[in-house]
């Protein structure tokens, strides 16, 4: 992505690129040649291919389980008022997974503040 920092490995035989030194990207995606602009030393734009650069960003890992738990707490009570709203019986089954869900997060925020 643009304006993130990759670390060069080697490979090139560019003059301005140093292995182990981190370099900002100036393109949003490798293009279909797979080559990739950095800014070099003396500002200088440098183009060459991205298999000679490693990404210092760690790959996507997984949403906390509490905002997990928040959002599904956000879609219960939404259709709890919307059954509520057209005057539906709410299933007791909803009813019990929000007070589950209560009872984790609060469980958690207590936790957090008590840290």
């Amino acid at each position: 992505m643009k304006g993130d920092f990759l670390t060069y490995i080697g490979g090139s035989k560019s003059k301005y690129l140093k292995i182990g030194r981190r370099y900002r990207t100036t393109v949003h995606a490798p293009n279909a040649a797979g080559k990739i602009a950095v800014i070099a030393e003396d500002n200088k734009r440098i183009v060459t291919n991205s298999r000679y650069f490693s990404n210092i960003k760690p790959p996507i890992g997984l949403k906390p389980k509490w905002l997990s738990d928040e959002e599904r707490l956000n879609e219960v009570i939404g259709a709890i008022i919307r059954y509520s709203y057209v005057k539906l019986k709410i299933p007791i089954e909803w009813i019990r997974e929000y007070n589950e869900i209560i009872d984790i997060t609060n469980c958690d925020n207590e936790q957090r503040v008590q840290k």
